[in-house]
Formats: C-alpha cells, structure tokens, sequence
C-alpha cells in the first residue's frame, strides 16, 4: 500500500443502509448512502486508491449496541464490499478499520458534528439530506469519518 492515493473511498456499511464517501486529492467529490444492491457504490476515481470498510466489533461485558447478532452480517458485507472492489478496481488498495480506530469512544451526534465541521462549505454543499428527514444520515457521516481519517493518517488532510 502506497504511502499517499489520490482516491480514497471511505465506507460505512449497515443493517439497512450504507454509506460511502469519495475523495480526490483529497477533497470530497460525492456522498450518499444506499440500501440495496452493492452494484450501486460508487466508482474509484483514479488510482493509486484506497478503499477503507468500517469492520463491526462486539464489544465485550454488554457495551455494544443492539443484538450482537447483527453484527454478523454487517462484517459479511463489509468483506463482499472488499471483495467487489477487488474485482470491479483491480489494483485498488482495500482495507478494514474499527470503529474505535478511526473515531475513538466519541458520541455519534458530537462526532457527526465534527465530521461536518472538517468540511469545506463546498464539499458540505455537495452532502445529499434523507428526504423525509432533512438531516444527513448518519452511516453516509461515518464513510465521511473514514475518508477524513485515512487521509489524515496519510498526511493529507488535517
């Protein structure tokens, strides 16, 4: 894995939705999330690129959230995400990162916060809302999060 891509794909897989996030030269260009087909993810833009897939954790003594069991099938897509984007992009870099790697033991509704606040008012401007919500959903914030936080690691982006 190169020490810098030009792309970087962040993604937030979900029970019901999945969010994603693209990054070129280190500016967000697209958003959004989706609830069905994997076929639906975006393309890379240019390589060398990166796709980084949230991996779920059970947490130990009941401090997760809902059933554990859940949790199964959100790391089963998670792999199937990195699979497709082994096919669909060869020569793509793929990996996995854990949500207290990327976002620490931060509340969501402060980390969403902070995830929107690292954004230009351009790359904010480009954020699709939940319809009947007017909000941002919170799995497309994450894939932003991952985004942010690998071209951070990189050096690329505060």
């Amino acid at each position: 894995m190169g020490s810098q891509h030009r792309s970087v794909i962040g993604i937030d897989p979900g029970n019901t939705r999945t969010g994603w996030a693209v990054f070129w030269e280190a500016r967000l260009q697209s958003a959004g999330w989706l609830a069905g087909d994997l076929f639906d993810l975006p393309d890379v833009p240019l390589l060398p690129a990166i796709v980084v897939v949230e991996l779920p954790v059970i947490y130990p003594l009941g401090k997760g959230k809902g059933d554990p069991n859940d949790l199964i099938k959100v790391a089963e897509l998670a792999g199937a995400i990195r699979g497709f984007y082994s096919v669909r992009a060869p020569g793509v870099d793929t990996a996995v990162v854990k949500p207290r790697t990327w976002k620490g033991t931060v509340p969501k509704a402060i980390h969403n916060k902070r995830v929107v606040a690292a954004l230009s008012a351009r790359e904010t401007n480009l954020l699709p809302r939940r319809p009947r919500a007017g909000d941002f959903d919170h799995n497309m914030l994450d894939a932003i999060g991952i985004g942010l936080w690998q071209l951070a690691k990189e050096g690329q982006r505060e």
